[in-house]
């Protein structure tokens, strides 16, 4: 067997300028939404655009804000390690953007509201609306940690890319173009940024399947070990996905998601009509499909490179979260400014998902905290002014969190625990509000204090015990020996495709203290 020593792809010149520009693209469009709403003051400008934005920008906006890092690079790690089942998740789109569009977003919109939560004071009373005002600022706040760290972790340990660096350019960043150029702003940079991530998916797929020799020989060998699984219809608890499970399960996360959220709620408030609102709800849902099913595919097309060498047992990366990352500098490292381009995508999609969310806890802490705590004198341009400055200092305790996800297990799961143990009681109190009329107020507080204290004891339970199997990974592949290059141990590699394709991987990188289980 032919062995080639290993030598790691590193980041080029144009790499980091590709990075750099995406962010100053970003910045830019914030600052020209500040400058151009200058004399339009008003909460109803910063925190819904002036109620006047197109169905296509907002319909970007949601698709951006829900793919999110945690997205593109958890998708495919998810179906790597377990299989493409995952993908069936893609069905439950289009029910959960219906349940959105014509159960919840009509109430909302029709009672002229700046905060999906104002209508739990209205429902029930104030205390119900802010404990739940305090949960989605409480699970907000770490998402956006998770979505921030994440992505910053995982190229990291595969590129040394400074870990603290990229959090802090990255964040610093969203914060100021979200505190300077309001609702516009955001949904502006999302539309850009929904771009670069469909274009760093969709390039990698392209590339990753023609490096392993086509789609038909990646389908063949993820179908020989195992990854090929769209049947399986059990019950069974452990089993990572199932139909019903990615259907039932998906469908509920995004019904949370586009129903109740009030990121996604605020969004599309910020059109000019209800049924305005709705096509931007549906024209979302062919991204929403993509990026399950793209991203499902790059997971098979990373395990079709490395399916005889696993870089998680080999010990080449510490998580399946830095899979994707590890594959594209493999593969696009010799290109210069494809890896920016990826990265950049990936970035975006943190992006994305931070601003909205420091747009949609402004919103709610100016309504339901501020507001009734101060003189009913409060004008409604410094109104919109203490909303900019709530953003800020949100942005603030969001990178002091950021090392909190360290300790929340894989990017995908984590987000899901996120989203499930808060954000369900959340859209169980507006669904009670709204399907049962004879539902009272003890009745919703109690209740929602029963359903936030069940769900921490389901998530915490799932992150104590690992009772979802893997499916196989190999090692037969790899050829371990290492030599010393200053401090740093290099290993050697040579994987044989199992579909008359042979090539040599370079997956093997320097051991990271960096660790995201």
């Amino acid at each position: 067997m032919k062995s080639t020593l290993y030598q790691r792809n590193e980041f080029s010149t144009l790499d980091y300028v590709i990075f750099v520009v995406t962010l100053l693209i970003s910045l830019s469009i914030g600052i020209y939404n500040a400058f151009k709403s200058r004399y339009k003051q008003s909460t109803k400008e910063v925190l819904l655009a002036g109620g006047e934005m197109g169905v296509i920008p907002v319909a970007f906006s949601l698709f951006a804000s829900f793919i999110s890092s945690v997205s593109m690079i958890g998708i495919p790690a998810e179906a790597y390690i377990f299989d493409s089942m995952v993908m069936w998740g893609a069905v439950a789109a289009p029910i959960s953007i219906y349940l959105s569009a014509y159960i919840y977003i009509p109430i909302f919109y029709n009672l002229k509201l700046t905060n999906a939560y104002e209508y739990l004071e209205l429902r029930f009373n104030k205390s119900v609306r802010i404990l739940v005002t305090i949960c989605f600022c409480v699970y907000m706040i770490m998402y956006m940690a998770i979505v921030l760290y994440a992505p910053a972790l995982a190229f990291n340990a595969v590129t040394g890319l400074s870990l603290w660096g990229t959090i802090l350019s990255a964040g610093i960043v969203c914060i100021v173009y979200t505190s300077i150029g309001g609702m516009k702003a955001v949904l502006w940079t999302d539309s850009f940024q929904a771009v670069l991530m469909l274009t760093g998916i969709v390039v990698t797929l392209i590339l990753g399947s023609v490096k392993v020799g086509g789609m038909s020989a990646v389908w063949k060998i993820a179908d020989e070990y195992g990854r090929i699984n769209f049947t399986d219809f059990s019950f069974s608890m452990s089993t990572r996905y199932t139909v019903w499970g990615a259907i039932i399960g998906q469908t509920f996360m995004w019904t949370i998601l586009f129903g109740t959220n009030q990121a996604m709620v605020q969004r599309t408030l910020t059109c000019p009509s209800l049924k305005n609102s709705q096509r931007a709800l549906w024209i979302s849902v062919p991204g929403l499909m993509m990026i399950l099913v793209v991203g499902g595919l790059n997971g098979l097309v990373v395990f079709a490179y490395y399916h005889t060498c696993d870089p998680l047992s080999s010990g080449t990366i510490k998580a399946g979260d830095q899979l994707l990352p590890l594959f594209v500098m493999d593969i696009m490292g010799i290109y210069p400014g494809v890896c920016g381009i990826f990265i950049a995508a990936v970035f975006s999609g943190a992006l994305s998902t931070v601003s909205s969310g420091l747009n949609a806890m402004s919103a709610a802490l100016l309504q339901d905290i501020i507001k009734p705590c101060v003189s009913s004198s409060l004008t409604d341009k410094r109104a919109a002014i203490i909303s900019k400055f709530i953003v800020l200092v949100l942005g603030i305790v969001c990178l002091f969190f950021v090392y909190l996800a360290s300790a929340m297990g894989g990017v995908v799961k984590a987000a899901v625990s996120m989203f499930g143990i808060l954000g369900s009681p959340i859209c169980g109190v507006i669904t009670l509000g709204m399907i049962f009329p004879w539902s009272n107020t003890k009745g919703a507080f109690v209740g929602t204090i029963v359903s936030i204290a069940m769900m921490l004891w389901i998530g915490l339970g799932s992150f104590l015990y690992k009772i979802y199997p893997k499916s196989p990974l190999s090692t037969e592949g790899c050829m371990n020996y290492t030599s010393e290059f200053g401090n740093y141990s290099r290993t050697m590699y040579n994987f044989t495709a199992s579909v008359d394709t042979q090539y040599n991987s370079t997956a093997a990188i320097e051991p990271t203290n960096n660790r995201f289980e």
